[in-house]
């Protein structure tokens, strides 16, 4: 396994609250997501997170972000 530090996260669904963190020297990266619940509306959920790495072999990492906000 080799190291991979997390530089930054975004995503396209506007209600998502994300924070990343890694340890230097570390396989890991560690990705905190919350809802905002007065940006959220009900419906279908179709979106991603896109966390952007130093591994030049996996600069980016794209998370799918799948489901259904139900009343």
């Amino acid at each position: 396994e080799g190291s991979m530090n997390a530089g930054s996260v975004s995503s396209d669904l506007p209600y998502l609250k994300m924070k990343i963190s890694s340890e230097r020297g570390s396989a890991y990266i560690v990705l905190e997501a919350g809802i905002d619940p007065e940006k959220l509306a009900i419906g279908p959920i179709s979106g991603s997170i896109k966390i952007e790495t130093d591994d030049p072999e996996h600069p980016e990492l794209i998370i799918p972000v799948l489901g259904e906000i139900a009343d």
